[in-house]
């Protein structure tokens, strides 16, 4: 509201000649902006189906799995996080920026791929990371892959390291064009569960082994590395998975125990398992379980490993190494480190399986230098295990234990996964609209009758923290809300309405309420509602002004920005409740101070304390009986959300001025320029209408 206060009836007569009636000046069509029910949605809800199984279909539970957005061909915003299931799924509807398409799923759970790029289908996200054929759903690739792609045809020498050896280079036999051996037996290992689960709690995700309590025996130096056969016996190497964003190439090679190499040029022969060490739709063709037979080892012989970091000569395919980059030994004095702490790229950990004691001898690399700032030292970049038969061919001395998953407060989320390791209650933390970026809220405060239509008469910046138990239900919720414009005389206050009874919510802490008007219950909600219902702040001036008293905070380009204050609230539910998309949520504005004044967005319906006599009166449309909610006749907004940040018009610019497409997405139903506020093109938008102080 940009006037004096005057009687309500004298308010309608004036309308013409008042300010809040300048967009008659301006570029507005004829009639409607937008079809009957556009609810100016610069979201959209999809629904996310992600399932998690071992490579034998068994369902993987208890695991954490975060979404995020893929834009400008990177890794954006995290939407949200969601535990497995006992079936291994999660299922949810979230809000996103109605303009993305593609998303990055992502695990970080060993054995199964990571950072799926995965498509949109209509509004279904919807995959299944692992099982048989390693994936299915919508995944067109995954992020790692695509951030790597641009070195992966870089060639140096043909020595290894830099130093001159007369070592052989051999490959097992041969391999298809994305480097997958044709000699992989028939029958894949299954992975279980079990062991999957261990990996990740031994070797995590992006966590550095070298500075981890537990994690740091692996690297001790009587940490044995190698697999040292004290008789004769078959050996099979299958593989695991990858973290890498390399084409890594993977190999071994053996010597007699009692006579070790002691330089690079001692290392007579490596022959090359896997070619390209990467999983299906992760730059390469392998699936979990793939396994080789490397065949009958004599006694007293060492089998080593090596990994040619970016070994894989994409171009050429199949068998072909560049066998002149850098290679990194499980003998670690062989490794090009300068410090010999940091030489170790591998380690040895043995595994029993609790259902058939057999022994699984895991390996895991790290395919970077260490002592490159670049190098995340989590080990997990090539993952595989070797077998023997017989088992007890294999001299254990030296061979660290996985590290037991721990639960702590026994939730069946491990504590490695658990945001929350000690508190049974709670396990993780749910952002909205993301984890370090607040969503934008605008209004116009002139209902009934129309504005300026600078949507800017208050605008509030909010962020929520859902925080959810194992079983993704909602045990509290922190929000914080802070006005950031104030283009208006009138004092307007803020509101949430909750999709839960008022009887749910156990206690609401933060408010900012010093004007008189909003009456609570005693767990803090407002009183007098049917569903629950705070009130952030009741009055903008305790929150936002200028130092010269002026109304009109932020939106005149003549006033220096001013930073205002921020309530954080607080929420505590009664017990867990369902999971629900924060996109649901039902803000609102209540103009100066009049609490029936009630303004929310384009279909949402208001709360039991509304004057419902105002309805269908001046300018607005809305009718009760058919849902018709907060437009106008023509169809004009009186607010509108944004899941990011929204640059707003300045004081008296109506929207279409200051973003050319608005009336080209609107009057399409939202179906075109959905990147209309987004898009900073001088095609889309008049900067010099733009508050960009």
């Amino acid at each position: 509201m940009k006037k004096l206060l005057i009687p309500f009836a004298s308010l309608i007569l004036l309308a013409a000649c008042s300010k809040k009636d300048s967009t008659s000046s301006t570029n507005i069509p004829d009639g409607k902006i937008a079809p009957d029910g556009f609810t100016y949605q610069t979201t959209k809800q999809i629904n996310v189906d992600v399932t998690l199984l071992t490579n034998t279909d068994e369902a993987i539970a208890n695991v954490p799995v975060s979404i995020f957005s893929f834009e400008n061909n990177g890794k954006g915003d995290k939407i949200g996080t969601a535990v497995t299931d006992a079936n291994g799924k999660i299922n949810y509807d979230v809000a996103v920026p109605a303009y993305i398409d593609t998303f990055i799923v992502t695990p970080n759970f060993i054995g199964v791929l990571n950072n799926a790029k995965v498509a949109l289908n209509g509004t279904s996200l919807s995959c299944t990371l692992g099982g048989v054929t390693g994936f299915k759903g919508n995944v067109v690739g995954t992020f790692d892959a695509l951030i790597a792609k641009e070195s992966r045809n870089k060639i140096s020498t043909f020595d290894i390291n830099g130093t001159k050896t007369s070592t052989k280079f051999t490959y097992m036999g041969t391999a298809n064009a994305l480097g997958v051996p044709d000699y992989l037996l028939k029958t894949n290992d299954a992975i279980s569960a079990d062991l999957l689960t261990n990996i990740t709690n031994t070797l995590p995700e992006y966590k550095n082994l070298s500075t981890s309590i537990s994690g740091s025996s692996y690297l001790s130096s009587n940490a044995t590395a190698n697999i040292i056969l004290t008789q004769e016996a078959d050996v099979w190497i299958t593989f695991v998975y990858e973290g890498a964003g390399n084409r890594n190439s993977f190999g071994y090679y053996k010597y007699a125990t009692n006579n070790p190499p002691t330089s690079l040029a001692d290392i007579k022969n490596i022959t090359f398992v896997f070619p390209n060490a990467s999983l299906s739709n992760s730059g390469g063709g392998l699936l979990s379980g793939n396994k080789v037979y490397l065949g009958r080892i004599g006694k007293d012989t060492t089998v080593g490993f090596v990994l040619y970091g970016d070994g894989w000569n994409a171009s050429m395919g199949g068998n072909n190494v560049k066998t002149g980059n850098p290679a990194y030994f499980s003998d670690a004095y062989l490794n090009p480190e300068k410090v010999n702490a940091n030489k170790k790229h591998t380690v040895l950990i043995d595994y029993k399986d609790p259902k058939t004691s057999l022994d699984y001898y895991l390996v895991g690399f790290e395919d970077l230098n260490r002592e490159s700032a670049s190098c995340d030292n989590d080990f997990n970049d090539c993952i595989f295990y070797a077998t023997a038969n017989p088992v007890g061919a294999v001299n254990r001395t030296g061979i660290k234990p996985v590290i037991t998953p721990l639960d702590t407060d026994g939730d069946g989320v491990c504590d490695a996964l658990d945001e929350y390791p000690n508190d049974p209650t709670r396990a993780y933390n749910n952002h909205y609209p993301s984890t370090n970026k607040y969503g934008t809220i605008a209004f116009e405060d002139n209902w009934p009758l129309k504005g300026d239509y600078d949507l800017n008469d208050l605008v509030v910046s909010y962020h929520y923290n859902l925080v959810t138990n194992a079983k993704n239900q909602i045990v509290e919720i922190f929000g914080n809300f802070a006005p950031i414009a104030a283009g208006a005389n009138y004092q307007n206050a803020f509101g949430v309405q909750l999709p839960f009874a008022t009887s749910s919510v156990s206690t609401v802490t933060g408010q900012r309420l010093t004007n008189g008007y909003i009456k609570q219950n005693s767990n803090g909600t407002e009183a007098g509602q049917a569903k629950a219902v705070f009130i952030p702040f009741d009055g903008t001036k305790q929150m936002i002004s200028n130092s010269d008293g002026n109304p009109f905070i932020n939106t005149l380009a003549s006033e220096p920005k001013v930073i205002g204050d921020t309530s954080h609230i607080y929420i505590k539910f009664t017990t867990p409740q369902k999971s629900v998309d924060p996109a649901t949520f039902n803000p609102f504005c209540i103009s100066n101070m009049r609490r029936g004044y009630e303004i929310h967005l384009p279909g949402f319906a208001p709360t039991s304390l509304v004057d419902k006599s105002l309805f269908g009166t001046g300018n607005d449309a809305s009718n009760i009986n058919s849902g018709t909610y907060y437009v106008t006749k023509n169809n004009y907004p009186f607010a509108i959300n944004f899941a990011t940040s929204f640059s707003y018009p300045t004081e008296t610019t109506p929207i279409n001025n200051a973003y050319l497409h608005f009336f080209d997405w609107s009057g399409s139903n939202g179906s075109s320029y959905l990147d209309w506020y987004s898009n900073k093109a001088s095609s889309y938008i008049n900067s010099a209408n733009i508050y960009n102080k």
